[in-house]
């Protein structure tokens, strides 16, 4: 495979508030994402999961530039994208798309689904003919009738099917998910997870999933990265990743699924790893490893130094220093 997308030390810091009385203090910082590198291959899935509020989100949109970053960069197929402004940036994000969490509120609901599923068309200058419209609806699953209606007149499935398709009226390469399952009914969830490995398959489209529910994430991935409070504390191959979860955290994750069996429950109670406390806030984050205030296995040295991410065994890169300096 060859390498699609490169993020190398991606930072996005908030300043927040007024600065204190006045507004004369120093104003604090919201460090969302603090310093993330990892890469996509032509073609494959990368699954990102992690708490709510741990920087997935953001990642995701400074991938795409839909955020500047404070620092760090992103080569999508050898270009810097952070370097870019204006129509060269236009003409770079014409290979992304993204699919958001909400399925009714990332729809115009003052337009029909054939304007919507074009809008990127007329954007870029494409031929925008009603056929083409068609062709991508029921690429997704929906009738070409659907084009004359209004967003309202679907249900949430249904609308997130209108959604992939303008992410992919353009034909991307590269595709970022943000939680697309994640506002639906448990019955339409894999109908949708279903749809979008498919059409992977036939676009050869690459990925960015991010969930925070292990199980969608196992299902639709290639790759695994974990992350926690603005950065990523474990990577690899999802068979290994849930076979063999190395990081305190992503063993707690993994051991928090629930199992179908009586025999398989028995083994997650038996390797559950007890974490205690909340995410801290990513405006006082801790000194030292991030997750060590809520470790049960921490040592002195978690606490002193942020530890690198670091390849302990083949193709599973792991922050913690459990395995070793």
């Amino acid at each position: 495979m060859n390498s699609l997308l490169d993020a190398q030390g991606l930072v996005k810091h908030y300043q927040i508030g007024g600065g204190g009385l006045f507004g004369l203090g120093e104003r604090p910082l919201l460090k969302a994402v603090d310093g993330v590198s990892l890469s996509i291959d032509a073609g494959e899935t990368l699954g990102l999961v992690g708490e709510s509020g741990c920087g997935k989100s953001t990642l995701g949109r400074l991938l795409i530039r839909l955020l500047p970053p404070t620092a760090g960069r992103v080569i999508f197929e050898g270009q810097d994208l952070t370097s870019l402004h204006g129509a060269s940036l236009k003409q770079a994000r014409r290979a992304m798309g993204v699919v958001f969490q909400d399925p009714f509120g990332a729809l115009d609901p003052r337009m029909t689904v054939e304007a919507i599923v074009r809008e990127p068309l007329l954007i870029h200058g494409e031929r925008a003919d009603r056929g083409r419209t068609a062709a991508m609806l029921e690429q997704v699953g929906l009738p070409a009738s659907a084009a004359a209606r209004y967003p309202h007149e679907f249900s949430g499935g249904q609308r997130q099917r209108i959604g992939i398709a303008r992410a992919l009226i353009l034909q991307p390469r590269f595709l970022v998910c943000d939680e697309p399952v994640s506002a639906l009914d448990v019955s339409v969830q894999a109908g949708i997870v279903n749809l979008l490995q498919d059409l992977q398959a036939r676009l050869g489209v690459a990925m960015l999933f991010i969930a925070h529910d292990l199980g969608v994430v196992r299902h639709i991935s290639d790759r695994v990265a974990v992350m926690y409070l603005g950065r990523v504390v474990e990577q690899a191959d999802k068979r290994t990743l849930y076979a063999r979860p190395m990081h305190p955290y992503t063993q707690a994750l993994i051991a928090a699924v629930p199992a179908l069996t009586p025999v398989g429950r028995a083994e997650r109670r038996a390797k559950r790893i007890r974490v205690g406390g909340d995410i801290p806030s990513a405006m006082a984050i801790p000194s030292g490893c991030r997750f060590h205030t809520r470790c049960p296995v921490a040592m002195p040295v978690c606490r002193e130094t942020d530890p690198p991410l670091v390849e302990h065994a083949p193709g599973q890169s792991v922050a913690c220093y459990l395995y070793g300096g």
